[in-house]
């Protein structure tokens, strides 16, 4: 009885283990990308416009989805919820095989609430 109760808790621990540590290295890598994808749009005079400062950028896993179904190309696409000092926005940003020219980011395009897309890169 202690062998299938330890087995159990051996086995419970394992899924919190590395489930964590998957979430952990997952949000890691969104964050860097995020970040990326700031530090390229930041200058750019449609985003200052339309978002103003940039305060934060995070990842939006449900609308990535949906966008590499709706394009249908051999690309990735990545979704980013955006928010300014002036107002919010997505960024939908292409992520090529191989990069582009030393950035992960081929298009990027700003959709902004009232529907709105401005080509930023």
């Amino acid at each position: 009885m202690w062998l299938l109760g330890g087995c159990g808790c051996s086995a419970i621990l394992l899924v919190l283990c590395c489930g964590g540590v998957s979430y952990w290295g997952f949000s890691k890598a969104t964050g860097v990308l995020g970040d990326q994808l700031k530090k390229e749009v930041a200058d750019n005079a449609d985003v200052k416009e339309q978002l103003g400062q940039i305060q934060s950028i995070s990842m939006n896993i449900m609308e990535t989805a949906e966008e590499k179904k709706n394009r249908n190309d051999a690309s990735n696409w990545m979704v980013f919820d955006a928010s300014g000092t002036e107002g919010d926005g997505k960024f939908i940003a292409e992520m090529p095989p191989g990069g582009s020219g030393g950035s992960p980011f081929g298009k990027i395009e700003l959709r902004t609430e009232d529907g709105k897309t401005f080509q930023i890169k």
